[in-house]
């Protein structure tokens, strides 16, 4: 099955920190490539990568390694594969005949070269539907090498004394000595991690690398767990050291994700501190919710902006001192239905003429915290919203408080078996409040309208992308609860509450469906190692999502960003738009 995509670099994500009011009503991909369906044994590999070679250790000519099959997983210990780790990281390309690098732009239109994370120069398949990214040909100059005059050295007669030094002993392996990796296969023909057949073969090829400065001794062991939507799990415990590899092959026989966690310990069994949590995923252009939406779904909400609408929107805003120079900070509260306002903090570059600038608004990951005053964004009218309509600038006494009287919100299984009564259902209220009041900042152009959010604040920025009319960019990052009903299809779940019917209101994947055809839906995180926001759910998620969109998956990333050894596989609709400039 081969595919001719192109490996590109990514160079940056957007992530973002984050005349006044107008007059008039407020409103990894795996390592190693597709084998044959159902399994089957894979070809040793030498140091070096040739196949069938002998095995460090061996003898030349003895017997080829054991494979040992536990369940759909297959273990095979063998020799390094011809692959390249992922550590150290590769340093940033040459000027020219490099990957092309993909500018800021190209990640958050809306908001160019600002605030974003400088994530490790690693490899991107675009996979389909996509546009293929093709490398920039290679500018070759003429050089002329001029000989250098012949010079004459006189060098004078030095003792040189060599000091042996002492051998330093091998001390016990510990925690930081190794660090545990996927191989990479660099060959066009590899699948991408997202993209293998029903019954395809899944190859994960882990290898060590040696941190430590000084020799050490004893023995090191790979501790893995396969897990899936198959509902199958195995787990083992190999011998693994810096002159072998061992390969994890499975499949999966339906669409969806497989998952592996791998960790480094010792002889005993001590965690040696070095996780790999990833996976690969099998026909999810297939994956559909597992349970339909609500037949008043649209009624309901209709009813909540209804209810909304009664309450006047007449925001109070107190002006405080902006963390930077050049932009003016409010504290915003504004009436809302429900038990509490809306409440955040307002950031506008100071002197913006009416309606100049795109606007964006923030909501928040999960928890209740003493929300900080967020940094201004040049050119932006910047909305932090607080999660809880909670007031701000209060000592911890109170932020106390509210989390001892909150406890574990949106978990209560009772309260969500009705939208009505469901935690989510003011909280999403408040979604279209906050934007209610930043339709109506004078500096707002009146067009360019985002929103950004991250786990809990993914799941908020799902719900604004179907629920306000006018948005035009949801970047979305690890979105919470999405297919919160997903283990009624045998598919694993990630950490949200329980599902009861109340929620059905309220998960993202009903709403991405009613976002705007002309509102960009960028997934711009998403960890296939990432079970609070599980892959699966992501892939309806997007799969729910119209027109324009794109996700980027991570491969050995959890809920939390990609890490130096993350691999980023991007998947996008062929009229996702390019950026406007590249890196140069």
């Amino acid at each position: 099955m081969k595919k001719n995509y192109t490996a590109f670099i990514l160079a940056a994500l957007i992530i973002p920190a984050t005349g006044l009011l107008a007059r008039g009503r407020g409103g990894g991909r795996a390592g190693g490539g597709g084998g044959r369906p159902g399994g089957g044994a894979a070809v040793s590999r030498q140091p070096g990568g040739r196949p069938g070679g002998a095995q460090p250790g061996s003898r030349p000519g003895g017997p080829a390694p054991v494979e040992r099959r536990l369940g759909g997983a297959v273990v095979i210990s063998g020799g390094r594969p011809a692959a390249r780790p992922l550590n150290p990281p590769q340093p940033p390309p040459p000027p020219t005949g490099g990957p092309v690098v993909v500018s800021p732009e190209f990640f958050d239109p809306l908001l160019p070269g600002y605030g974003y994370y400088g994530y490790r120069y690693g490899r991107v398949i675009v996979v389909p539907p996509s546009v293929i990214v093709t490398e920039p040909d290679v500018v070759q100059q003429e050089v002329v090498v001029v000989p250098a005059e012949p010079e004459t050295k006189v060098v004078p007669a030095v003792e040189v004394k060599t000091e042996e030094k002492p051998a330093v002993a091998a001390a016990p392996v510990k925690a930081g000595d190794f660090q545990l990796v996927l191989l990479e296969d660099d060959s066009e023909d590899t699948t991408p991690a997202v993209c293998y057949k029903v019954g395809e073969e899944m190859k994960f090829t882990f290898s060590v690398n040696k941190l430590a400065q000084n020799p050490v001794e004893g023995k090191l062991f790979m501790k893995w767990k396969r897990s899936g939507d198959d509902g199958k799990v195995e787990q083992g415990r190999n011998e693994i050291s810096t002159g072998q590899a061992i390969t994890l092959a499975t499949t999966i026989d339906r669409p969806g994700f497989v998952r592996i966690e791998a960790s480094l310990e010792d002889e005993a069994g001590h965690d040696l501190k070095s996780k790999f949590d990833g996976g690969a995923g099998a026909e999810i252009e297939k994956l559909t919710q597992a349970v339909p939406e609500p037949e008043d779904f649209d009624a309901f909400w209709a009813k909540q902006k209804q209810e909304l609408a009664a309450v006047a929107a007449a925001p109070e805003l107190k002006k405080i001192k902006a963390k930077q120079d050049g932009f003016d900070a409010y504290e915003v509260k504004i009436p809302c239905t429900g038990p509490r306002p809306v409440t955040g903090y307002l950031i506008i570059p100071t002197g913006a003429e009416a309606k100049s600038l795109p606007a964006k608004v923030h909501f928040q990951a999960y928890g209740v915290r003493d929300q900080a005053v967020p940094d201004g964004v040049p050119g932006m009218v910047y909305f932090d919203v607080n999660a809880h309509g909670i007031e701000l600038s209060q000592p911890k006494s109170y932020y106390d408080g509210i989390r001892a009287q909150l406890g574990h919100y949106a978990y209560n299984n009772e309260e969500n078996k009705t939208p009505d009564t469901s935690y989510f259902r003011y909280m999403a209220v408040r979604v279209i409040r906050a934007f209610d009041f930043v339709k109506t900042v004078a500096a707002w152009n009146g067009k360019d309208l985002g929103v950004i959010g991250y786990s809990q604040g993914g799941l908020q920025a799902a719900w604004a992308a179907g629920l306000v009319p006018e948005i035009t960019h949801a970047e979305i990052g690890m979105p919470w609860c999405s297919d919160v009903g997903c283990a009624r299809a045998g598919r694993q779940r990630g950490t949200c509450p329980d599902y009861q019917p109340g929620l059905d209101y309220f998960d993202p994947v009903n709403h991405i469906k009613r976002a705007p055809e002309t509102c960009l839906v960028d997934i711009v995180r998403a960890g296939l190692g990432d079970y609070v926001a599980q892959p699966s759910g992501v892939a309806v998620l997007f799969n729910n999502a119209p027109a324009r969109k794109r996700v980027i998956y991570y491969q050995n990333c959890a809920h939390a960003e990609p890490n130096a050894l993350s691999t980023p596989i991007v998947m996008r609709t062929e009229d996702w738009p390019e950026p406007e400039t590249q890196a140069k």
